[in-house]
């Protein structure tokens, strides 16, 4: 488990900040496909099975988008607001137990 060190604080806010708009442009392309599709002429109930599909696959991924850019915006949240703290909550426990730290 590497240790984290304030001087990464800016590395780590790039990094979170690219990857929030990554996610929020994935959003974006979803809603606006979603929002007006291109009308089709449907063949066969294949094609409807296929656009179906499409159109499920696509709301799985905007929702894992979403899920990660809650997560992404936490993550940022956070580093706002403890820059220098060296483990998360979880890691300090198991970083404390193996070093025999008690409360």
């Amino acid at each position: 488990m590497d240790k984290y060190d304030s001087s990464m604080a800016e590395h780590f806010r790039q990094v979170l900040a690219e990857r929030a708009d990554h996610l929020r442009q994935t959003l974006q392309g979803d809603s606006a496909i979603t929002a007006s599709p291109e009308p089709r002429e449907v063949q066969d109930f294949k094609d409807v099975a296929d656009q179906e599909e499409l159109a499920t696959v696509g709301d799985v991924q905007a929702a894992q988008a979403r899920v990660e850019l809650k997560q992404v915006l936490a993550a940022q949240r956070r580093l706002e607001a403890m820059p220098a703290t060296p483990f998360c909550t979880s890691c300090q426990s198991a970083h404390e137990h193996s070093h025999g730290h008690r409360p």
